[in-house]
């Protein structure tokens, strides 16, 4: 047998390791999209803390 061989239990390793990557980078998304929605609900009242600016005009000429 060669010592470069991957046997049946390095390969249950490395399956199990690259399901736990997976997994971990959804629940770090999964975490991010939470607090984001979160950080943008707190901001909602503050639209309402904003005065309202009229539109202006533009002046208009006096036509003879």
């Amino acid at each position: 047998m060669h010592s470069d061989a991957v046997t049946g239990a390095q390969q249950t390793w490395m399956l199990m390791n690259g399901t736990l990557d997976q997994q971990s980078r959804l629940w770090a998304f999964v975490d991010n999209f939470r607090v984001f929605g979160v950080g943008c609900l707190c901001c909602l009242p503050l639209v309402f803390l904003f005065k309202r600016i009229s539109a202006r005009r533009p002046p208009t000429a006096d036509v003879h």
